[in-house]
């Protein structure tokens, strides 16, 4: 388990830094379509789309950053806590998206583009939901809401970091053993793996990674980009 746990620390790092792509990608479109706008260059009906397949994938980006929070960190984090302001709205608005298909941004006013409601979505029990989103524009909606998340995961790092699990020598030898079963890999690649294996495990203990550091450094990263633009 500690094994498993010490690989979802890395996903987590990489689910922030795909977050980061998908809150600069919904910036450059809404910023297209806003001048789209202003020089009445249109139709932009395929840009739309595109803003809304980005923030769909921005609000699947945020569900695996709370999954693979808890499980690297061993802990539970609800909606409410990882985004006070927005948390009911983002897991409304993921299902809405995910389960039910719906294409959420679908408004413009004053250049800009928003979500407007009520937005509907399937419940477990069949029952339709409706809900209200933030009455902001689409940038400023996923940039306060990263700012939020980035808060709360640097405040869950500090608390809890440091229940991640190391890589260590057991792991690193079992990860070998798998590599050398592997029908994938080649008789000639895994002679060399056997003839440097001590020297590799020596040197990934040695440099073991930091994962809290990494993690606190790509949600700074992220916050910073998000802010400045």
């Amino acid at each position: 388990m500690n094994e498993h746990r010490s690989a979802v620390a890395i996903g987590l790092n990489n689910k922030i830094r795909e977050l980061r792509y998908f809150a600069l990608n919904i910036k450059n479109l809404a910023e297209v379509i806003e001048n789209k706008h202003k020089t009445k260059d249109y139709p932009i009906v395929s840009e739309v789309d595109e803003l809304n397949y980005s923030f769909s994938a921005f609000l699947n980006s945020i569900q695996s950053i709370k999954d693979s929070s808890q499980t690297s960190m061993d802990i539970n984090i609800s909606w409410q806590e990882l985004s006070p302001s927005y948390g009911q709205f983002i897991f409304y608005c993921r299902n809405a998206s995910t389960h039910d298909g719906t294409l959420l941004i679908n408004a413009s006013s004053g250049f800009k583009s928003y979500i407007v409601g009520p937005l509907r979505r399937t419940n477990d029990r069949g029952a339709v939901i409706e809900f209200d989103p933030p009455r902001e524009d689409i940038f400023s909606l996923c940039s306060n809401i990263t700012l939020e998340l980035v808060g709360s995961l640097t405040n869950a790092l500090n608390d809890y970091g440091d229940k991640i699990p190391l890589i260590n020598e057991e792991s690193l030898r079992r990860n070998m053993e798998v590599a050398l079963a592997s029908n994938f890999i080649s008789d000639h690649f895994k002679d060399i793996i056997r003839e440097h294996q001590e020297e590799t495990i020596r040197q990934m203990l040695t440099s073991n990674p930091n994962f809290v550091d990494d993690i606190a450094k790509s949600l700074s990263t992220l916050a910073s980009d998000v802010y400045l633009s």
